[in-house]
């Protein structure tokens, strides 16, 4: 084995194992206030569109809720600017 092909060689850790939420936190909990998240989510979209993008995957496995209840969008290998042609009603 050559010495450049050792260096590819697998790792013993990646960065695909490691776990995206904290350990105390829960994958589904009641909110408050549906509506207000609702309207939370539905201005960021917008946001995102005034910004020339869409989500392509936007759905509730993508949206991870600090303590406070704070939305964090994820996953966006699928976006797409709003002039692409598969962005039309």
């Amino acid at each position: 084995m050559s010495e450049s092909s050792a260096n590819l060689a697998p790792t013993k850790q990646t960065n695909h194992a490691k776990p995206l939420f904290p350990p105390h936190s829960c994958q589904v909990h009641h909110l408050e206030d549906p509506a207000a998240m609702y309207s939370e989510l539905m201005e960021l979209i917008v946001q995102l569109a005034g910004y020339g993008l869409i989500h392509c995957d936007f759905n509730e496995f993508n949206i991870l809720l600090d303590d406070q209840d704070k939305p964090t969008v994820i996953d966006f290998p699928q976006m797409v600017s709003t002039q692409h042609t598969n962005a039309n009603w």
